[in-house]
This record gives C-alpha cells, structure tokens and sequence, in this order.
C-alpha cells in the first residue's frame, strides 16, 4: 500500500505526498487482494476472528492527499489446513506440518495464486500465522508481497502461546528460544520490496507486547495496559480515538501516543499509511531530528487575511492586500456569479490565488500595520520548526479550500513523522477549521484547535459590505482607501463575505429579544430566509446567499469534538459590538444598536449559545473568556497569548486566572458618545485619563498623545468610531476625556450588560465631559435627549402625495405604505389614485419612530 511519509520532503510548498521510491517494483495502489493469515496455534482451525476485521476493512476510508480511499481488492481469508472453517481458500497444509513445511508451502500457494499472474498482495496475519509469513517470505523472495501487518506475533517467542497450543511439533517452536524462532530472517521481504508493520498488546496474556515487536520492522505499535487482549486484536474496531499506544518507526524512537486509533483502524491505517500514522519515517529525520515526533501548529487566519498574488507576463504581484493603495486589484480579485471562478479574463484575474502567507502586517498603513504580525511570531516561538501558516482564498466559501488543507496537513504530518496536528484559527479561519473536520477521516489527523472569535451565527456587521459597498460605519483601511461603488462590486460574488452573514442558527439560539437583527423597511426579518430575500432587494447576489445558508447548516453550525478533536473555544465580550441593523430599500439610511462582544463579533455568536452555561449547539467544548481586546488584537495581545500557549503547545489546560482569561464574559460597561453639527480636529478632540484594559489596548494607549483628534483615539485603542450621514458617533470603555469646543450637541448614552442602553444626556454648545465606563460627569449643564418622534404631514393636491417630517434631532427616513402595497422610503411627491388608503411614518435619526398614520388620498 502507499507510503505516504517514507519520502523526506524536499520542498513542503509542494504539497504532495508521493510514494516510496525505494522500490521501483511496488504498485503501492488500494485494490491489491488481502490475504487474512491465522495462526497454526488453533485447536479448530478457522478464519472466522478475522470477521469483525474484514468487515471494518470492508467499510474502511481515509484521505490521502485530499483524496477519499479504502479497501477495493478482495478480502481473502486464507486457512493454512485443509477444512479450515470459515476460510475463502486454503493452502491445504497437513497439521503436523512444521513452520518451515508451512511456510513453504505457503509460498507456494501465494505463487500460483498471484506472483506468476503479476499480481502483487498484502497480508495480515495473527499470532503464528506470522512466523509463517516470515518463513515463507524467506523461503521464497520473489513473492510479490508488499505489506504485511502481523498482530501478536510471537515474534521473540512465546511460552502461555505455546502451552495452549498442545502437544503438536509446531507448538513447540512458537517457544521462546526455540531454533525457529532463532532461525527465522528478521526482516525477510519479497519481490519489490516487504513494508512490515507489527502490533502487540501489553493486554494479551498469550505474547508478551515485547515479543510481537521483536522482529525487524519499519513499523511497530504496542497498546499499554487496558488494551485489546491477544483475539481482541482482531475484534477491537471501535472508532474512538481514545487508544493509548507506543509506536515507533523505522527503528526510530518510541512516542507515546493517548489519542490512538484501535486495534482492527490501526491494522488498516497500516496497510495504507505503513503504521497509522501517516508518517512512518520522519521527513526531517535526516537534517532536523529533534523535530521529528513533535506536534506541529498550523495558522488558520480569517477573512481578509491571507495573502493573494497573481501570475502574469511581468511575474508575480500582490494582489491583496495591495488592492488598498490600487483599484486595479479589485477589479482582478472579483468573482463570477458562481462566487468561485474569477469574473475577469485577464491573465492576473484568471491567476489569482493565496501565496500560502498570512498578512503580518500592511506596508504603508501605519494605522492597521499588524495584522498577525505578533501572533505569527507567538506561534514560531512557542513551537519553533513547527508552526506553519495556512494562507488561504478567504474570498470563496470553506468548501473551496478544504483539499488544499488536506494536502497542506498530509504534508505536515510527513514532514514531522506524526499522525495528528494542531490548529490556531482566527475569525472565518474557524469555519474552515470546522468544515474541515466535519469529515471523520479528516478530523483524525487534528489532535486540537485553539479557536479565537469565530462568527459561528454570524456578524451583523457583514451586512454593511454587502448592502452599501463599505466595511462598516466604523471605517476600516477599505473605506479610507477604496470608493463605495468599486468596494461594492467587488463583495457582490464575495462568497467568504456571505459566510459571516447572520445565518438561521441565529434566529433560532440568539437571546430573543436579539433575534431579530435585522429589519427592512420597518419590517423585522425573521429567517436566513428573509435575509436571503433582503440581499436580492439589495442588489446583492441572493443565489450565493442561498447556498451559504444551506452550507452553514450542514456543515459549520455547531461545534464538534468527534474522532479525538480537542476543540477549545476562546471568545471576547465586554465591547459595544453591532447587533443589530435597521435598513430601508433604495436608501443609504441605516440604523444600529450595540450588543455584548468582541466589537465584531457579538458573544453568543462565538459561543454559539444564548446565555453562558446554556448547552451549546452541537458539542459543549470548554469555553474561555477574555475581555475588552478588539477583534483584530485578539490573537496579538502577549497576556492572552501567554494564557494559552499550554494549549497550544503541549495540549495542557490554558491559564485561567480570571484577569486574562476567565471563566464568565465580561459585560459591556461603556459610553456612546453623539456628535451632531460641525466638527473638526479642532473643535473636538480627547484626551485620556489613565491607561486601562487588556495589555494590547495599554501599550497602544499608553503610547497616545495627550491630545488626540477622533481618528488618533481610534488608533490608540480608546474608540470606536462610527462615521454616519450628518453626524459622529463613537463607543468607548476606556477613561477619556471627550472636548467639544465647535457648535452643536454632544449626545452621551451610557450602555451596559449585553447592550442596555440607559438616560441618554444632551450637552449643547462647548462642552468638557469625563467618561470612565458607563459613568460619565461634566461640570456643564444638560438635558434630557430628544425622545420625541417626528411628526409627518401629509399633502395631496392634483393626485399627487407631498410628506413632509420634522424633528429636533433631523429626520433619517419617512416611510409611506398605499393600500396593500409594501412600505417604503418616501423619495418624492407621488401619484396615489382617489380614495387609496396611504399610511405613513417618520424615524429620526436616534431611531424615535412616529406612530402610523393613516389618510385617504382625496
């Protein structure tokens, strides 16, 4: 069978695992016959304890370099005696035949039967059975025998087996020290080569564990106290991952291994890999041994931060990030329709793809320079030659990626000589993560993820990429850079931008009252249904919508700790996060409101449950929280990374402390502040208290002018800020002080808990106000904020409707609804035929709604 990591990686950019080269005369494919050999030890001769293997070998796959094999040869069960019961053939051998007198006669039969047609096999033999193996193989190399996986073997020799076995000839050479067993090749192999993989049990009380790995072999695995017995070895087919094993291959050191496959998997995972472990000889053993039998650590980033090339005539360019300071790029990077092929035809368009790099950080934008600058360099220093990063298409959905993961980890698990990886996955990078180990074959090569702020029921905040053509009110290096019309285009066919919209998981485990976080046109949305019908109003592509939906639910939604995957789930809270959106059709108007999260990501979407200790959708996995790091410096703040690096590295429980990472999320305790009228650097600006929060926030902080404009707030981590039509507004928990010297008002709102929102004050004229938190003082007068709504008067005259509203704090929609028709925005004067029955209604710009009104067009 293939051996996958026998082969030293020259290069791990290929990706490719290919097979042994040792011998030119291997066929190394999956649908060889498999001889299925007992032991001459029997009382009752019988191939019947190799039921339970044939039939799991029968049902048997794994993936191999992203592709899905098994077992297509026949499974022949090969009796050495004549009337051998349950046996599809039999060698035909007397009972009193010696171990040489079977073996040769094995040889014998396995020539006639295959060798002389050129047809190579594959045996797994049990107990004695692989003595005569051994001696057959011996007897007769030209046999075209590739593998052989022997499963308590008393290969050293066996003195319980010997005694159960009777008083036949035979039974006296399975002895330990007897001429047979001194006699017998160590390693004998046939024409092309013999892979050897043998299993023994510190369980089986007929040979000893040391015996049946006492032979030559490039693989060998012994199962620790509490394993299968000597026929358990064929029996046990479970398919936990919860085995506790030493291995070793190629006469390298053992490992100890607790999250093993069992017996009749790992016999199978032999015959595949050459040792189950996909990796039976260290790729680096030759340059870099120390490394070899170590877990490797692989960054799966999230959206927008992989980086993306193209080829062309002129050689390789970035495409993305560097789309920020070229247009150009944006247009190259779009996709079709389809959301997977490329929507250009230039030679760039048509080339782009991820160069397999994370984006550490951004030349040219000091503002946002890292991105996982500092935990790319966390990861390379807690597992230095063994972290690696996964830059991957974040512009397609999961499934677009997931054969390039597989090929990406096969060749990891090659390199090092290991069964299993672990994952750090940050943001969208999570969903990859999970879609990946949907898959049972797949999750067996991940022993753990360390996953950070993932939108498993979404992030509202996506909605505004996708209906209005920029990042999010609060800006980002896209709106700074890039014009709404050209960033519009391009998140049309963004398939990963679809991935991060609320889907029905929402609607169906948010807290009630946040479950509606969408309305249109004054109408709540109520399923990924409506949002899907929502996206089409907008213009966006609602057959992309469509299937994202479908692919949430079928394979992101809920999280899953199957076939040995330790799955830890890290999640920030106590940050004003949108939760919440109200848009209207054919408008560029848009209302928000603040919930508990990461200040991307709202909490109970990382956590995939309402309330903290409710069960959590799919597995309970264990939950850490951490609070007040923004989303982007989650994974860069060196207190959060110091917390989990025991994961990690070595799997050990995180750090809980209760500073850094704690068992319950933190509120929100902060201060939105409302700027309406003129402003500018001068005429508003901040200064901060003290420095406080997490260690990222700190050190920006501490690092801030004592006088700052809105923008340098922001970069200093103080701020958020929300830039909006006619106003300013921004969210802080950190202790500043806001100055207002221009005209106008200053609108300040404390906002608690998961987004309370408590007794809004008005400050007119210059202002000075301290904010720490929720509290906030100033030694000026205030008023209590306009609760009023608008009021809206309606006009017809010549068939034709005139609404005009008015509002202390300005008007941000009119909505009007003639007879049975939808509600919509109020643009202009509009016909309505004599007697139509017309309702209407105003919104201000706080989101105050007028109460309907009706009236008949006269």
């Amino acid at each position: 069978m293939r051996r996958l990591a026998a082969v030293a990686l020259a290069s791990l950019a290929a990706l490719v695992t290919v097979p042994s080269a040792a011998h030119a005369d291997r066929t190394d494919d999956f649908n060889k016959p498999i001889l299925f050999v007992p032991g001459p030890e029997q009382a009752d001769p019988s191939c019947a304890p190799f039921d339970d293997m044939q039939e799991h070998f029968g049902e048997y796959t794994t993936t191999v370099a992203g592709q899905k094999v098994g077992f297509t040869g026949q499974l022949i069960g090969l009796g050495l005696y004549a009337g051998s019961d349950g046996c599809s053939e039999v060698v035909g051998a007397a009972r009193g035949d010696s171990i040489a007198q079977l073996g040769a006669k094995l040889a014998a039969w396995i020539n006639q039967a295959y060798t002389s047609q050129k047809q190579p096999v594959d045996i797994v033999a049990h107990g004695g059975g692989g003595l005569v193996v051994r001696s057959a193989l011996a007897q007769q190399p030209k046999l075209m025998v590739e593998d052989v996986v022997a499963l308590g073997a008393p290969n050293g020799g066996s003195a319980a087996l010997a005694a159960a076995c009777g008083s036949r000839a035979v039974c006296a050479e399975l002895a330990p020290g007897s001429d047979t067993v001194k006699g017998l090749a160590s390693n004998p192999q046939g024409a092309g080569g013999t892979d050897w993989s043998v299993i023994g049990s510190e369980a089986d009380t007929l040979v000893p564990a040391d015996s049946a790995v006492a032979m030559v072999a490039e693989h060998k695995t012994i199962y620790r106290a509490g394993g299968p017995s000597h026929d358990g070895l064929l029996t046990d087919s479970s398919d936990n991952q919860d085995a506790k094993i030493r291995y070793s291959h190629g006469a390298g050191k053992w490992v100890d291994w607790n999250q093993a496959p069992h017996a009749v998997e790992r016999a199978a995972e032999d015959m595949i890999f050459g040792g189950g472990a996909s990796a039976e000889v260290c790729g680096l053993q030759a340059t870099q041994p120390e490394l070899c039998g170590q877990t490797p650590v692989i960054l799966v980033p999230g959206f927008g931060a992989s980086q993306i090339d193209c080829t062309s005539q002129f050689g390789t360019g970035n495409m993305w990030p560097q789309a920020l300071f070229n247009s150009d790029r944006w247009i190259q990077m779009s996709l079709a329709d389809d959301g997977k092929s490329p929507a250009g035809t230039s030679e760039c368009a048509r080339t782009a793809a991820p160069n397999g790099h994370v984006i550490q950080n951004i030349a040219g934008l000091k503002d946002w320079a890292n991105i996982h600058g500092k935990s790319w360099a966390w990861l390379q220093r807690i597992a230095p030659g063994r972290a690696y990063e996964f830059g991957w298409d974040f512009r397609k959905g999961p499934d677009q990626s997931i054969a390039v993961l597989d090929r990406f980890i096969d060749a990891i698990r090659a390199r090092h000589g290991v069964q299993r990886v672990a994952i750090v996955s940050h943001s969208y990078g999570g969903l990859l993560t999970r879609w990946y180990i949907d898959d049972p074959q797949r999750a067996r090569k991940i022993t753990r993820v360390a996953n950070f702020g993932s939108p498993w029921w979404g992030a509202p905040k996506a909605w505004f990429a996708l209906a209005y053509g920029y990042e999010s009110p609060a800006g980002g290096p896209i709106d700074s850079t890039t014009k709404p019309e050209i960033f519009g285009a391009f998140t049309h066919n963004l398939t990963g931008l679809y991935y991060l919209i609320p889907p029905q998981a929402w609607f169906d485990g948010a807290p009630p009252l946040l479950r509606n976080w969408l309305e249109v046109d004054d109408q709540s949305v109520k399923s990924v249904t409506g949002v899907v019908d929502a996206i089409r109003a907008f213009k966006g592509n609602a057959g992309i919508a469509a299937d994202v939906a479908n692919n949430h639910a079928a394979h992101i939604d809920g999280f899953s700790r199957k076939n040995g995957v330790d799955w830890r789930t890290f999640i920030g809270s106590g940050l004003g996060t949108l939760g919440h959106v109200r848009a209207y059709s054919d408008s560029k108007a848009v209302q928000y409101s603040w919930i508990n999260g990461d200040g991307t990501v709202p909490l109970f979407s990382q956590r995939q449950s309402a309330k903290a200790g409710d069960d959590q959708l799919g597995d309970d996995v264990p939950t850490y929280n951490f609070c007040g790091i923004p989303h982007m410096g989650e994974m860069e703040d060196a207190k959060l990374q110091d917390a989990v690096t025991p994961f990690v590295a070595t799997g050990a429980d995180p750090i809980v402390d209760g500073n850094t990472l704690k068992r319950q999320p933190c509120s929100i305790d902060a201060s939105e502040f409302v700027k309406t009228g003129k402003e500018d650097e001068r005429s508003l600006w901040l200064s901060k208290l003290a420095s406080a929060g997490a260690a990222s926030v700190k050190a920006h902080a501490a690092q801030a002018p004592a006088r700052m404009t809105v923008d340098e707030a922001e970069r200093a981590g103080l701020i958020e800020v929300m830039h909006d039509a006619g106003r300013l507004t921004f969210i802080t928990n950190q202790p500043v002080v806001v100055h207002s010297e221009g005209e106008g008002s200053l609108q300040v709102t404390p906002i608690t808990g998961d987004g309370k929102r408590g007794q809004a004050r008005v400050y007119d004229g210059p202002v000075e106000v301290t904010a720490d938190g929720s509290k906030s003082t100033s030694p000026s007068p205030s008023r209590a904020a306009d609760a009023k709504a608008p009021r809206t008067v309606a006009k017809f005259r010549r068939g034709r409707l005139t609404l005009k509203a008015t509002d202390a704090s300005g008007v941000a929609v009119t909505m009007v609804k003639v007879g049975k028709a939808k509600a919509r925005p109020y643009k202009r004067a509009m016909k309505v035929r004599r007697g139509k029955t017309v309702r209407y209604w105003s919104i201000d710009t706080f989101g105050n709604t007028e109460k309907a009104r009706t009236n008949k067009a006269g």
